[in-house]
């Protein structure tokens, strides 16, 4: 995850206000998130063999399903000119994103944490 290793090394992200961006960063924190400015979904998709489906395969989703995101470009350049112009608002930035990477995004933790879901799940102590 590209914007927690930025955090990592004390540098303050721009990024969408969508998907895990949203649940790894702090906007106006660590992070500023920019406006989702569009959405494409999809109603059907194609597979073939090398996802062990024949050729052409087709999977029509009942509901659609969001295939990406854009991000609002004016917000981006507001985001962007502000940490541009303010040498203090990166470095604040970039502090508390790493201490909350250390605190929260650690390998050891994320592995502890998953092994005690995955336990909790399976019914093991």
């Amino acid at each position: 995850m590209i914007q927690v290793e930025a955090n990592a090394c004390e540098k303050p992200v721009i990024a969408i206000d969508a998907m895990a961006f949203r649940d790894t960063m702090v906007h106006g924190e660590t992070a500023f998130l920019a406006k989702v400015a569009e959405e494409r979904k999809i109603t059907e998709a194609r597979y073939g063999e090398g996802h062990d489906y024949e050729k052409g395969h087709r999977i029509v989703f009942p509901n659609p399903r969001t295939a990406e995101y854009r991000a609002s470009v004016p917000d981006i350049a507001k985001y962007l000119l502000l940490l541009m112009k303010d040498s203090r608002l990166r470095q604040r930035m970039g502090e508390a994103g790493r201490k909350r990477v250390v605190e929260l995004f650690d390998y050891r933790r994320v592995a502890r944490q998953f092994v005690e879901i995955v336990s909790d799940r399976l019914g093991i102590q």
